[in-house]
């Protein structure tokens, strides 16, 4: 079957608009695990639920790096392009039909 553009601009839609939802979910349930399971009766050295908690409080730490570098690499590529994005549309839309400028011979 043949894909139209629309549907393939809905597919990338519903998929971004899905890791969005995973990114705030999974963290989410990651703190109530942490939360429910904080106070439980731990049996020392090899305890599973003591791992697991580790495993969460790292899957939370590593989400918030990720989430603060893309934030920092998504800010910086904006000083930087933003400026060279007017300095080209300057340089574009500034011949002298635009500008209308009469050139005698």
């Amino acid at each position: 079957m043949l894909q139209t553009n629309r549907t393939k601009q809905r597919k990338k839609r519903h998929i971004a608009l899905l890791l969005c939802i995973c990114f705030v979910v999974v963290p989410l349930f990651a703190e109530i695990f942490i939360v429910i399971h904080a106070d439980h009766a731990c049996i020392g050295n090899g305890c599973h639920r003591c791992e697991q908690i580790h495993d969460a409080l790292i899957l939370l730490e590593k989400m918030g790096t990720v989430i603060v570098y893309a934030f920092v690499a998504i800010m910086g590529l904006r000083v930087i392009l933003l400026p060279i994005k007017y300095i080209f549309i300057d340089i574009i839309f500034s011949n002298l039909i635009i500008l209308k400028i009469r050139m005698n011979n």
